[in-house]
């Protein structure tokens, strides 16, 4: 009933659009004339029956998961990874004037793989040809920073960071000679999970 209206209404409300709960066996029809008795056994059935045939069996009742799907996290930038609720990677780049991450500083991102599943690509505006050191959060799974000469993203100066091997922030304290204050543009991609 209702139609496509109806149904847009629904799916707004509950995006999934069948839901199960369980409900004890001892609720069945069949067992209405037994129902007490029922649920009397059912609280020692595990110790009393299950452990008996198998030590290994827990009969501590499981957790709940905090959730289920990537929607059942509250706060922004979280998925939900084996029921719990965890931040994607963030991915940003600090770059600094000069060696050893000192003097100016501007910071790129952060970006998320979810946003950006190609990366994102930035102009240093007055840091422009100004860049001599600078720290790659450990949530990117790369960075590239674009001679001047061209400054076109498949160039032979150009200098690629990857850091597909660990969460670890990266820090380069110096560029080489061909890129120190010679970078024009940074592309940056976040990792799409976090190295286990």
């Amino acid at each position: 009933k209702g139609g496509v209206q109806a149904w847009i209404k629904d799916v707004g409300e509950e995006p999934m659009p069948i839901r199960f709960e369980l409900e004890s066996i001892c609720k069945h029809p069949a067992m209405a004339s037994k129902e007490k008795d029922c649920f009397e056994y059912s609280e020692t059935y595990c110790s009393e029956h299950l452990q008996r045939m198998d030590e290994s069996v827990s009969c501590t009742p499981s957790l709940e998961p905090e959730c289920l799907f990537d929607l059942d996290c509250p706060l922004d930038h979280h998925v939900c990874n084996e029921g719990t609720c965890t931040p994607e990677p963030d991915c940003f780049v600090e770059t600094f004037k000069d060696e050893g991450q000192q003097g100016s500083r501007m910071t790129f991102g952060p970006i998320y793989r979810r946003e950006y599943p190609t990366g994102m690509e930035y102009s240093l505006g007055w840091m422009q040809g100004e860049i001599s050191s600078l720290r790659i959060s450990g949530g990117c799974e790369e960075v590239i920073l674009m001679d001047e000469d061209a400054c076109r993203l498949v160039y032979e100066d150009n200098k690629v960071i990857d850091v597909r091997q660990n969460n670890d922030q990266v820090r380069v304290g110096s560029l080489p000679n061909d890129l120190d204050n010679d970078v024009c543009r940074v592309k940056v991609l976040a990792k799409e999970k976090w190295v286990a």
